[in-house]
């Protein structure tokens, strides 16, 4: 069945618009497109600007971390190597306070050879009933009983008379119990000790002349001592006639009381 022209033209005139959208929506959707291409790039580095400046940032400080971290790193390996040199200076000093001891000794080692062993001092008597020194050598360096003990210029101070493993006991010469056989150029006795470095020269036969300032040394009749070893020099004479011996007081020329260090012999050759 035919329709009527006016319906026919309008549906030709609505299928006119119709193409008519269609046409300019492509056109926007081109046109947008055309628009959106060129701006993203933009628009994505405006809003990707906060995190590069974030990562540029700590990008940067990646190195001063490091310098830091090496900086701590640093100082440590100096604070060891500062305590290494603090000891090296302290076991320096140590030796030379040994070899100073040592020169002084060296008058001796003319005299009598001997194997030294520097001992510290590290205990004194302190009731005063006995004269005796603690040193911090023992039995494990070498050290026996009745070894001869020297203070400086190897001037005799006493013996050992005890060795434990780490440390020894030194009596002094000072100490009542204390023999020594000794003698001066022109006499000949037994030296006893005082206590506080008090020294007397005993049993001098009354013939044999003996005056003040005489250097009294150790004879060896004893079989413990070394000869010649220098122990005080004659303070004064006492010499009376009720008396089968004369006596004589001896100025020690070592006082016990300021030795730091003392030498053991550790055994004649």
């Amino acid at each position: 069945m035919n329709q009527p022209p006016k319906i026919k033209s309008a549906r030709k005139l609505i299928g006119f618009w119709n193409l008519i959208a269609v046409v300019l929506v492509v056109v926007i959707i081109f046109w947008l497109g055309t628009i959106f291409k060129n701006k993203t790039p933009s628009v994505w580095l405006v809003l990707t600007e906060p995190f590069n400046r974030v990562s540029s940032w700590l990008a940067s400080m990646i190195p001063r971390f490091e310098g830091f971290k090496n900086a701590q790193i640093q100082q440590r390996l100096i604070a060891e190597k500062v305590k290494e040199l603090s000891s090296l200076e302290a076991q320096v000093s140590a030796l030379k306070s040994e070899n100073e001891f040592l020169k002084s000794q060296l008058g001796l080692k003319n005299k009598v050879n001997f194997v030294p062993l520097v001992a510290h001092i590290i205990n004194r008597d302190s009731l005063g009933l006995v004269d005796f020194l603690r040193v911090n050598l023992g039995s494990k360096d070498g050290v026996g009983k009745n070894m001869n003990v020297l203070g400086q210029n190897g001037v005799l101070v006493g013996k050992v008379e005890s060795a434990e493993l780490k440390s020894s006991r030194v009596i002094l010469l000072s100490d009542p119990l204390s023999r020594v056989t000794a003698k001066t150029n022109n006499a000949s006795g037994v030296v006893v000790g005082q206590l506080k470095s008090s020294l007397i020269f005993d049993l001098i036969p009354k013939n044999q002349l003996v005056k003040p300032d005489d250097l009294v040394v150790s004879s060896g009749l004893d079989g413990i001592y070394i000869p010649g070893l220098p122990i005080g020099r004659v303070k004064k004479v006492i010499n009376l006639d009720s008396e089968l011996y004369q006596q004589a007081i001896i100025e020690p020329l070592v006082n016990c009381t300021e030795l730091s260090d003392v030498l053991v012999i550790q055994g004649l050759k």
